[in-house]
């Protein structure tokens, strides 16, 4: 149980199968403790964030993408740039992929605003001199955003 869940739903979520990681991800949150176990609730919760976004992408977009967006937010309460910065990143940066696919669905200008804080977020950690690649994916994340803000 814990970490190895988190894995396993994590290679569900690789081969397409969100519904199944999702199953995973719920059983955890039963069983989860946000206050004894602080990393692995937010690992979780960022899990079942990522799964509700693969769901978006096959049926009802904007409501898997709100509870996407929901999940990732819990996430954040625990994954703080002080405590857990990479972590941190990594939330926000899906977090702005989020919010850019509900953009797509509704509120534009203001989804992208928040998709292009949360990306801009997470470069805070992922600087062009540590994580090179990161940094260049966010960069290119941002401009999309930006363009379709003012297309």
């Amino acid at each position: 149980m814990g970490e190895s869940s988190v894995n396993n739903a994590d290679q569900l979520l690789d081969k397409g199968m969100e519904n199944e990681a999702l199953a995973i991800v719920k059983e955890l949150l039963r069983k989860v403790s946000k206050e004894k176990e602080p990393k692995l609730y937010s690992s979780v919760k960022h899990q079942e964030g990522l799964c509700y976004n693969g769901l978006a992408l096959i049926s009802n977009k904007e409501d898997n993408l709100f509870k996407s967006i929901h999940a990732f937010k819990e996430a954040l309460k625990i994954r703080t740039i002080e405590n857990h910065p990479v972590d941190y990143a990594k939330t926000q940066n899906n977090l702005g992929n989020a919010y850019r696919g509900l953009s797509e669905v509704r509120n534009m200008e203001d989804n992208l605003t928040k998709s292009i804080h949360a990306f801009e977020e997470a470069l805070k950690i992922y600087t062009l001199d540590k994580y090179p690649e990161k940094y260049r994916i966010l960069k290119t994340n941002i401009d999309l955003a930006k363009k379709l803000l003012h297309s």
